[in-house]
């Protein structure tokens, strides 16, 4: 790999030739715009004059030549060279010469019939630019003496090129005959050399990272500029010949440039210092020769030679890396641009070679050839190179999509449950005004609300790695802050036998504004680092505050340990994602390793700092300095005292949203959540409907107006946005325009945008929270219709009407507690209950009797945890004994006692339809489906399973929800339902596995009846 100092020369070097390519097309684009045209074109007619022709000495000495020549002349000699002219010229005649680096006069007689110099035109340079030049005759010059005189300040002193007489168009046609196909060529070339530029560009946005034609692409273009500006046709095209001329030696010095990257790219930097070295030589060389050209010391031409060497010196260092790559092996990595490589030294030597030799016509041909090889060979190497970088490109799409898919599934899966714990703490925060039960609910509150924010660091951390964690501000009681995670280290600190200091300032101010619950975080972080890193000894938790000169105000928050410390070699890895330190006794400490990652990004996002001193052997301080703004100046006093004022404070200040002339209706196929939002809103007086699917809300929508529809997103069937969609296009229907607000456990970073896109007004994510669930209502609800009122301490008693018949199974207290103590959330908690019941004793004997132990063990798992929520302790323990011993293979405990189970659970739920009046669904009609062929329903069932492959869990429950509506006979039924039953089970457990294998092996059975 490149080490630093290798990237910053490359991008040195990089950055030297943008700036001398920009400066070169600059000066050609002013050149041919401002300066005067040195050519004048007309129409004209042509044939070669041949004559005999003599040049003329210094003493008059006349000396026979052929034309074309060159004559021995010293720079800047004067050559003279005169020809009779034929005796039939009649009409508009033109005479054509080739001036090369000359200055001309051209004479008829004693008549100066043309002359050709830039000096007064150009900006620099010792010689005119090579042109063509012509001269009209006319009649009377018939027979008469024609002298041509040039200077020069170069080699071509003494050169006499070709000359045409005949019309003027003519002699163009001729030369444009004779030279258009290698312009057409330079064309060509460009154009390849452009659009290979482009494509370049194109794949470095889309792919961020530098393929490897890019550079030769500005070589090729580089080079085509060379070609089309020695070509002799280019004073037909460009107004100044002079700045056109000089592009062709900017192009040459340029050359190195490009393909010297190119080479270095395509050998992975093996070889970066000779390249980085060739290209200072090409710098040193482009300075040097353009200074020398424009103080008019040395022309372009003559400092030909050093631009040559330098790409001499290219081919042989280029030759010298392919012959090392080749013994080393590293030739496979780029065999066939090796072979384009080649190819172009070839050519290279070739043209040098031919160019002073003056075996090439027309220069730059030979190599544009090798460089348009190489370009071939490349694209080649390209394509390759761009097939692997889209196949790695569609894999890191597929991981993104699925880990975003994982990750949305088990946002909403954890957040489900969570939002239960929420809202019954809320209900006893609302109904409840003893002190104890007060200061117990309100440790619930924060601790479950701490909870759902790890909760969601870990599970939405991409959010924190792209910079777009959001902060929300409140005020809040510091003392308050203070006490909660005192008692949060006390408890942890206990459990190891750890002494606690705790060190405050009674002159910090009372209330504070900011995201507590972030603060609330780093310090909890803190307290989890220092325990687990402290084995003997204290921590010390200390809160203190600055202001500073603006009367701005900083809260300084410390947590010391007698710990083992940090060694200096970890100190620059303490803060990394999924880092744990090791220990003196080689031991890792407990805990994912995100704490201190997590702690400095939300210091930093709050514009703070954190600093940490720690010695080995002797223990650690982590300190953080947060700006806060002061909302309240009074002093904290004695923590005790505010702790308990902040409380009475809190309670005093307690508003509720008021709204019954409010008509509202929730969706969501979850009984639990609908139960929560009643209770959340039932102080409210708001008019709730709720239903269960997306089917049901179209349905009553169509009855009904509603001022607001909340919305669940993972319905089966129908889900919330499908549903939204179809509800927006019945236009008809008198809830079209009525404002939609998602209601979604799906809580990971930009799904707000996403739903909002789709229709919706706004986003609340479960668990719900009072707070926010009243400020969606108050800001989405016609103008006027919602009102805060203060909340009063007089608190309704509940009327109990729970039957008070003699449970043996069911202890009431216990289930009301897990309510909260609303009858209506535990009659509905319990309704659920047995609706899912009736499902698993429909398929508990049949995995017993089949020994299916494992499903089985999936089912007690469940009805563990129910049965407790409703008060069945004994049933719950039973089911724990079970699952215990299907989950161990203990059959001869399972074959015994299944039975037993079985019965007690059959009991309870009997127990439960007569405590809350359900209706035994023995006396229910037998339940109708719809038959299908059996191809029919098995092709549904393998929808199901490529569903449950793919991990779409959402698809896949509402599969199962419309497989339990088919059937291929009501004599097959119950043992389809008990197979689906037991995959749900799976699913909803996360089994994904057991899922999948579960209903491969029921199609594979069914498939061979």
């Amino acid at each position: 790999m490149r080490n630093i100092q290798e990237e910053k020369v490359l991008h040195i070097v990089r950055f030297i030739f943008g700036v001398l390519v920009a400066v070169v097309f600059l000066y050609f684009i002013l050149g041919e715009l401002l300066l005067p045209r040195e050519h004048d074109l007309n129409d004209g007619k042509c044939e070669l004059l041949d004559t005999e022709w003599y040049r003329i000495l210094g003493d008059g000495t006349e000396i026979p030549i052929e034309v074309p020549s060159n004559c021995k002349a010293e720079r800047g000699e004067p050559v003279v060279f005169v020809t009779r002219l034929p005796t039939d010229i009649v009409g508009k005649t033109w005479v054509c010469f080739r001036s090369s680096q000359q200055d001309m006069k051209i004479y008829v007689g004693s008549e100066l019939k043309q002359s050709y110099s830039t000096k007064e035109v150009r900006l620099f340079g010792k010689n005119s630019i090579s042109a063509y030049v012509f001269a009209e005759l006319n009649t009377g010059d018939a027979g008469k003496i024609l002298w041509i005189t040039t200077v020069s300040d170069s080699n071509y002193s003494g050169v006499m090129n070709e000359v045409y007489i005949g019309d003027k168009s003519a002699i163009w046609q001729y030369f444009i005959k004779e030279h258009g196909p290698a312009a057409v060529v330079a064309i060509i070339v460009m154009i390849l050399g452009i659009i290979s530029i482009i494509i370049s560009i194109v794949l470095r946005v889309f792919y961020h990272r530098t393929v490897m034609i890019e550079y030769l692409a500005w070589g090729i273009f580089l080079a085509s500029v060379w070609l089309l500006s020695e070509s002799r046709l280019r004073q037909l095209v460009l107004p100044n010949i002079t700045v056109i001329a000089s592009m062709a030696f900017l192009a040459i010095m340029l050359l190195p440039f490009p393909i010297a990257l190119y080479v270095n790219n395509v050998q992975k930097g093996r070889y970066q210092k000779w390249y980085m070295a060739i290209c200072g030589l090409a710098t040193v060389d482009f300075v040097v020769c353009t200074m020398l050209q424009v103080m008019n010391i040395c022309d372009f031409l003559d400092t030909m030679i050093f631009m040559v060497s330098v790409i001499v010196l290219l081919v042989i260092v280029t030759g010298i890396s392919i012959v090392q790559d080749i013994k080393k092996g590293f030739i496979k990595e780029y065999t066939a641009v090796a072979v384009g490589l080649i190819g172009l030294m070839i050519t290279a030597i070739g043209e040098i070679v031919g160019a002073y030799n003056l075996m090439v016509r027309i220069p730059g041909v030979v190599i544009c050839g090798g460089l348009v090889f190489l370009l071939v060979m490349t694209a080649i190497k390209t394509g390759q190179d761009v097939m692997s970088i889209e196949r790695e490109k569609q894999k890191a799409v597929f991981d993104k999509v699925s880990q975003t898919r994982f990750l949305a599934h088990m946002s909403h899966e954890i957040r489900t449950p969570l939002n239960v714990v929420i809202g019954m703490n809320t209900m006893i925060l609302k109904e409840s005004r003893e002190n104890k039960i007060q200061e117990y609910a309100q440790k619930i509150d924060g601790a479950s609300k701490m909870l759902l924010n790890l909760i969601s660091d870990v599970l939405d951390f991409s959010k924190m790695e792209q910079g777009s964690m959001e902060l929300e501000e409140n005020s809040y009681y510091l003392a308050s802050l203070i006490n909660d995670e005192v008692l949060s280290l006390k408890a942890k600190a206990e459990e190891k036998g750890l002494e606690v200091r705790v060190q405050t300032d009674e002159l910090l101010p009372t209330v504070l504004q900011g995201d507590v619950v972030r603060i609330k975080q780093i310090m909890t972080h803190m307290i989890k680092n220092a325990v687990n890193y402290t084995h003997e000894g204290g921590i010390t938790l200390s809160v203190q505050g600055i202001w500073n000169d603006r009367e701005e105000f900083q809260l300084v928050i410390s947590v010391a340990d007698t710990g083992e410390g940090i060694r200096k070699e970890d100190m620059d890895r303490l803060f990394n994602s999924f880092t744990k330190l090791q220990g003196n006794n080689s031991q890792f400490a407990a805990g994912n390793g995100l704490g201190l990652s997590i702690t400095k990004t939300l210091v930093t996002k709050m514009g703070g700092t954190i600093r940490v001193n720690s010695v080995y052997g002797k223990g650690s301080m982590f300190t953080v300095k947060i700006p806060q703004k002061v909302v309240n100046k009074e002093p904290i006093g004695n923590m005790e005292n505010a702790y308990e004022k902040s409380g009475d404070e809190i309670l005093a200040g307690q508003k509720f949203l008021h709204a019954p002339k409010a008509n509202i209706l929730v969706v969501d196929d979850n009984d639990m959540n609908l139960t929560v939002i009643k209770e959340l809103l039932k102080q409210s007086e708001i008019c709730l409907d709720t239903v269960l699917s997306g089917k049901e809300c179209l349905e009553i929508s169509k009855k009904k107006k509603y001022d607001l529809i909340f919305m669940d997103h993972m319905m089966p069937k129908m889900d919330g946005v499908e549903t939204l969609h179809m509800l927006k296009m019945e236009k008809d229907n008198p809830n079209a325009d009525t404002a939609v607000i998602m209601l979604t456990a799906n809580a990971i970073t930009g799904m707000k945008e996403q739903y909002i896109e789709e229709g919706f007004k706004d986003y609340i994510s479960k668990p719900v929270e009072i707070d926010k669930l009243e400020k969606i209502l108050y800001e989405h609800l016609p103008e006027g219709m919602a009102v805060w009122k203060e909340a009063t301490k007089q608190v309704q008693e509940e009327a109990v009407t729970v039957k008070e018949q003699e449970s043996s199974q069911i202890d009431k207290s216990i289930g009301m507690n897990y309510c909260g103590g609303s009858e209506d959330m535990y009659r509905e908690i319990a309704k659920a209950y047995h609706q899912q019941g009736m499902k698993y004793v429909a398929a508990i004997p049949q995995l017993c009797e089949k020994g299916e132990w494992k499903d089985y063990a999936v089912i007690a798992h469940a009805i563990k945890s129910t049965s407790l929520t409703i008060g069945a302790t004994v049933l719950s323990e039973e089911a724990k004994v079970q699952e215990l011993a299907a989950k161990e293979g203990k059959t001869d405990i399972l074959e015994t006692g299944w039975e037993t189970f079985y019965q007690n659970y059959r009991q309870v739920l009997q127990e439960v339809e007569m405590l809350f009046g359900i209706n035994d669904s023995k006396g229910k009609e037998e339940e109708q489906i719809q038959i299908l062929s059996k191809e029919e329903y098995l092709e549904e069932c393998r929808n199901l399973l490529q569903y449950i492959k793919d991990y779409e869990m959402g698809e896949a429950m509402e599969q199962i929800e419309k497989l339990l509506q088919l059937g291929v006979s009501q004599e097959e039924r119950e043992q389809e339902i008990a197979y689906l039953e037991k995959i749900r089970a799976a699913v909803d457990e996360f089994e994904y596995d057991l899922a999948e294998e579960l209903l491969t092996e029921w199609l594979k059975k069914q498939e061979a009846e």
